[in-house]
């Protein structure tokens, strides 16, 4: 799962080939977003009938791709009505919490749980003329994670890194005021202390986000790796399908599918929601995801060695990402000019990076720091026109077609 693509799709990597550079199609229609080459609709089992993967030797209406493809088929309906229902349950239990307790930070297990259901039914509507097919799937889940990180100290809030220095010689502070413009001859802080005055309000402001100390992972170094905290990454996830199937007589035969799938992935940094931090499982942060897919299909016999094949698709792909604290402005609170400008595109706790030996201790939200390139928003829209045209001549079949597509495609991230 990533924030652009909360669903978690699987990516097929084939022939050594970018994820990127493989094909998905489904019921004759692309698949694929034209930006990042993932998959839309992922589809249920229950709504496949078919699935083909090729990974070489592809015909040419494949000619976009690079690695391979992967063609789905959806269920028709029948004269017969048929049905099903499913649970699918994972949920830890308090001896496997207290088990699987992280044995670096002293905590226990914390909670995993995915809950996937769903159904579908098919049928007539007319018989040996009008086929239904629906199904459901829904996904509630959440993704626990411990984590060990590093905050900032009492002490060391103060300016105050007496303990560094006892940890390690090394770690001698010197005043930057001092010496020689080429940093030699520079006169170390008494105390490895800086004073109060050398500490701009910006950064006292700035460090009370960050939680107090409530582990000491390394002894002697109460300094880092010194926070422990259980927290869930929660993923919802709504996806249905509807197809009808529609047979006006022996030589023409006509359907049409429609897909829908919305998910919502939240999850708070290890410093809560507002201020952030290291991310539990792979994201922190607020992502909401709406994909979209369209096929219509009209199948004709002209005569027993000539059929024709028209296809149109439409599919939609929108996410859109943000820090958990969207429309706050806690860098401008602090007296940080530029980084919060608006309450939307540039709100919440921008990253905050402070290198330091064995773990960094790391504020905000960014894709350095929990995996949240946010803001982001992207919207992607295409309309396909596909027509096959095939000849049986003796032992050889010729095949003829056209595909056009109109897209209009929206990205704009955090990162470049």
């Amino acid at each position: 799962a990533s924030d652009e693509n909360p669903q978690g799709s699987v990516q097929m990597v084939t022939n050594g080939q970018l994820f990127s550079a493989m094909g998905y199609e489904l019921d004759g229609t692309t698949n694929q977003d034209p930006i990042l080459g993932i998959i839309v609709i992922n589809p249920t089992f229950d709504s496949l009938a078919e699935m083909k993967q090729a990974n070489q030797s592809f015909d040419a209406e494949f000619s976009y791709v690079g690695g391979g493809t992967a063609s789905y088929s959806t269920k028709s309906g029948s004269n017969d009505l048929h049905g099903d229902a499913f649970e699918y349950l994972q949920l830890n239990t308090p001896g496997f919490t207290t088990f699987a307790a992280n044995p670096f930070s002293g905590l226990p297990a914390a909670l995993y749980r995915q809950n996937q259901f769903g159904g579908s039914i098919g049928g007539r509507i007319l018989k040996d003329k009008l086929f239904f097919f629906g199904d459901a799937q829904l996904n509630r889940e959440a993704q626990g994670g411990s984590l060990v990180t590093s905050t900032p100290s009492a002490l060391n809030r103060t300016g105050n890194f007496s303990d560094w220095l006892a940890y390690n010689p090394n770690y001698q502070i010197y005043n930057p005021n001092t010496g020689n413009a080429d940093g030699t001859g520079r006169a170390p802080y008494p105390n490895n202390t800086i004073p109060t005055s050398q500490i701009s309000p910006q950064a006292l402001a700035i460090m009370k986000y960050f939680p107090l100390p409530n582990y000491q992972q390394i002894a002697g170094a109460p300094f880092v790796n010194n926070f422990a905290v259980n927290g869930a990454v929660n993923i919802v996830n709504n996806q249905w399908d509807t197809r009808w199937d529609y047979y006006l007589n022996q030589k023409n035969a006509i359907f049409g599918r429609y897909s829908y799938f919305s998910a919502t992935e939240q999850a708070p940094g290890a410093f809560g929601e507002l201020a952030g931090g290291p991310n539990f499982g792979n994201y922190a942060g607020s992502s909401q995801s709406l994909n979209q897919s369209l096929a219509i299909g009209w199948t004709s016999t002209i005569n027993p060695t000539l059929i024709n094949e028209f296809r149109f698709g439409w599919m939609k792909y929108h996410v859109f990402d943000v820090p958990n604290g969207y429309g706050t402005d806690p860098a401008t609170q602090a007296g940080i000019p530029g980084l919060n400008l608006d309450k939307t595109y540039t709100s919440g706790m921008p990253y905050f990076d402070i290198n330091a030996p064995n773990n960094d201790y790391k504020l905000g939200y960014a894709l350095g720091v929990n995996q949240c390139n946010c803001p982001l928003t992207q919207t992607e829209t295409q309309y396909q026109f596909v027509d096959n045209l095939n000849k049986i001549r003796g032992n050889h079949s010729f095949k003829f077609g056209a595909d056009i597509r109109y897209a209009e495609n929206l990205r704009v991230p955090s990162d470049n």
